[in-house]
């Protein structure tokens, strides 16, 4: 072996172990963010949530898994313990015997298996169900790491884990028992794998996305649009490709996803008078937010049940689901002329653009019941990272890889806003692109201020000259 050859190996070995020092540095870099985050999650749930009255979702999302690990599936705790939505009830209350089992499918189901696996744990109450999606919140800190790295490096990596991990939008959630948790951690999951699909048309790569889109689907439904998102990679990302492997490609993604929704579906189609795909709860969202106290009073562009004519489900959630719905759409029907103006207002709540103080200090915090503190954060540090997601955006653009995913989570966040009303958890599956794509906007700001201090010539020192200079010209310098 001659001189060269050896310097060459010798070379090779140092950038090897150069490399996985750096992968090493990483991981315990994000080990330590996350830990970090999981440590800060239980403190703001133990502090400023623990002891919550169990109201509205929550309570559904408390009983429900209960009623599952006893063998009574999928029915309307509401309707089985015989009290009104938001009251909470003793569990003294189960030694009655009189017990009605309506079927239901008010939220999507994963949430409820999840803390149903809990539940069989001995984690039954109110407080360690908490700390259940707070272990999922930390863990999506991680899968944001994961997809920075991907999309621009290490740094890139630790720096969305550090903006995951500070920002109220991925943790404010976790002061409530609510599904957004889980839909930013099955979001964060398909983007990542989305990636791996663009950089791997794999039948394997294909089958874990239409996993995760189904996933996703059964925590939020809105989110079953995200079925389009191998379509949309395979059109505007995979033109090298063939057509018969682009074909293939979706095919597969949507078949699978089919094939997981399909039990819950089929459930649904079954037990419900009226067609149910996903959830029950559209119907009496649409008539909260379409009625002359959320059209023209203080509470424009957002929801008022009061507006709800019907809030018990006593027979048929399917029912009551079209009944409400065709009151909404009525409604709206006969105020198209403001169609526009309410769509502004709804997406003016969700960015905070339209009546901010009013959102952040009375409706997150009285209404839905956050800490004052963490609405006005949230409110406050919104806008850097919503301008830096865009930046993110434009730089993934220039460097040629795909944005058709985050384009499209963004897109499904603001169409369920202007059907509904809005709130902030319409935008919790929208923080987990706009955190890792701000980590990428922020790491070029970063990077290009190093660079011009790089470039910049010393104190003193003549300024680099680049144009062509002729031997008389180089005698003057």
């Amino acid at each position: 072996m001659n001189d060269m050859e050896q310097s060459s190996n010798l070379e090779q070995k140092v950038e090897v172990k150069n490399s996985r020092r750096r992968v090493t540095t990483f991981w315990i870099l994000i080990s330590l963010i996350t830990l970090a985050s999981l440590a800060w999650r239980v403190i703001y749930v133990i502090h400023w949530n623990w002891n919550q009255p169990l109201q509205g979702d929550a309570f559904y999302f408390h009983w429900q898994p209960w009623m599952l690990v006893h063998g009574l599936g999928f029915s309307d705790p509401y309707v089985y313990l015989g009290m009104q939505q938001g009251v909470n009830i003793p569990s003294s209350f189960y030694a009655s015997s009189n017990h009605l089992l309506v079927p239901s499918a008010h939220h999507p189901p994963l949430l409820c298996i999840i803390l149903a696996a809990g539940d069989l744990l001995s984690l039954q109450s109110f407080g360690t169900q908490l700390i259940i999606l707070c272990i999922f919140g930390a863990a999506t800190v991680t899968l944001c790491a994961i997809l920075g790295r991907m999309l621009g490096g290490e740094r890139v990596g630790v720096v969305a884990a550090l903006i995951a991990a500070i920002y109220p939008g991925m943790w404010i959630y976790d002061g409530q028992l609510l599904a957004e948790q889980i839909a930013q951690f099955t979001v964060a999951l398909l983007l990542i794998q989305l990636v791996l699909l663009w950089r791997n048309r794999s039948v394997k790569n294909a089958i874990f996305a239409g996993i995760f889109v189904a996933l996703a689907a059964l925590t939020r439904a809105e989110l079953l649009m995200l079925i389009l998102a191998p379509f949309l990679l395979a059109v505007f990302s995979m033109k090298q490709d063939s057509l018969k492997k682009r074909i293939r490609t979706v095919g597969i993604a949507t078949a699978t996803t089919v094939l997981v929704l399909s039990p819950w579906v089929i459930r649904n189609l079954v037990v419900f008078q009226y067609p149910e795909i996903i959830a029950t709860d559209l119907g009496a969202t649409v008539e909260a937010a379409n009625c002359a106290a959320s059209y023209d009073g203080t509470a424009q562009g957002y929801e008022v049940w009061n507006c709800v004519g019907l809030s018990i489900q006593w027979h048929d959630e399917s029912y009551y689901d079209h009944v409400h719905l065709i009151s909404g759409l009525d409604y709206a029907n006969a105020h198209k002329g403001q169609a526009a103006i309410m769509a502004a207002a709804r997406v003016g709540r969700l960015l905070y653009l339209f009546k901010p103080h009013q959102q952040a200090t009375f409706i997150l915090n009285f209404i839905d019941g956050w800490p004052q503190f963490a609405d006005t954060a949230l409110w406050y540090s919104s806008y850097p990272v919503e301008i830096l997601g865009i930046a993110g955006l434009i730089i993934l653009k220039k460097k040629k890889l795909p944005i058709s995913p985050y384009i499209l989570t963004f897109v499904i966040v603001f169409i369920a806003t202007i059907i509904a009303f809005g709130d902030i958890r319409f935008r919790a599956v929208g923080e987990v692109p706009l955190t890792v794509l701000s980590a990428v906007g922020l790491n070029w700001i970063f990077t290009t201020i190093v660079g011009k201090f790089k470039n910049a010539p010393a104190l003193g020192s003549m300024p680099a000259q680049t144009d062509n200079k002729t031997k008389e010209d180089a005698a003057v310098i």
